[in-house]
């Protein structure tokens, strides 16, 4: 209610200072403004003040996540995972997907991100689509029980244990269920750790190699400056391609779409410049072999 009134009376005096300076009254504009600044400034260092707070709590309880066991770690993930989808609206143009935002709450999201491998523990992909200026683009890692052991002992604990979570028959069930669709008896999720940097060039493709069935992807950014750099889901009309629905590369988002003769996505342009690569978590649901 404080923080109500305050507004008001800041709204009230700027109107006073906007009257005063449509009078030609300056030097009365002038002060109102001046005293509108200080304030406007000292609710700044308070808005400040209580996110610095906050963000130490969530980095601290982030940390608290890491001393779980193995078994608590993974209920946690599982419980919001499942929530998130729960969550999730579907909706099906160009074709059936969902995006959800946030997946976990803010330590959680934390406690993963402090947990992203270094450079050094992907391997570029070898192709020469991915290969330009003298540099590979992207990198990846498939999260498998060897693939982080030269890795912080961390970064194995949590990308293995939302590995399990992906793998969990309940999360399958769902995110299948929303999509509208039947799970095979055998499905299996394959997970890996992917990251591109500036360059990068993502053509329209399906996903549908290798009996693909679904794709889940949520973002890993630190911050919002390649807020463009999201994934684009097309429909195809003749030869072109026309972007449908733009996701935002922001923190803690995740979407899923079904894969089919349809599910053209992708980037239309190369990755701009981007500060820090683009890092996501990727799902593929296939038929276990």
């Amino acid at each position: 209610m404080l923080e109500e009134n305050r507004s008001l009376e800041l709204k009230t005096e700027l109107k006073s200072a906007l009257a005063k300076l449509k009078t030609a009254d300056l030097d009365g504009a002038q002060t109102v403004l001046v005293g509108l600044l200080d304030a406007v400034d000292r609710r700044s260092d308070e808005w400040i003040h209580r996110r610095w707070n906050k963000e130490i709590e969530d980095q601290a309880g982030a940390l608290d996540l890491l001393q779980l066991s193995a078994d608590d770690f993974y209920a946690h993930l599982l419980k919001f995972m499942l929530d998130a989808l729960n969550r999730a609206q579907v909706e099906h143009s160009p074709y059936a997907h969902f995006v959800i935002d946030p997946v976990f709450d803010a330590q959680t999201y934390i406690c993963l991100l402090l947990s992203s491998p270094h450079i050094t523990h992907l391997k570029p992909i070898p192709s020469p689509e991915y290969f330009q200026n003298g540099r590979y683009q992207r990198y990846e890692t498939t999260i498998s029980p060897n693939a982080f052991d030269t890795a912080h002992r961390r970064v194995g604990f949590v990308w293995l244990t939302m590995d399990r979570v992906m793998q969990s028959p309940q999360v399958i069930a769902l995110l299948f269920s929303k999509l509208g669709m039947t799970p095979p008896e055998k499905c299996k999720a394959h997970t890996r750790i992917q990251l591109d940097r500036a360059g990068t060039r993502i053509r329209p493709h399906l996903d549908g190699e290798n009996g693909g069935l679904v794709t889940f992807q949520m973002y890993f950014p630190l911050d919002k400056s390649n807020f463009d750099t999201g994934t684009e889901l097309f429909e195809k009309r003749g030869d072109q391609f026309e972007t449908v629905k733009k996701m935002n590369y922001k923190p803690n988002l995740a979407y899923a779409f079904q894969i089919g003769d349809d599910s053209w996505h992708g980037a239309k342009e190369p990755m701009p410049q981007l500060s820090e690569g683009r890092l996501s978590f990727l799902t593929r649901y296939r038929v276990d072999t």
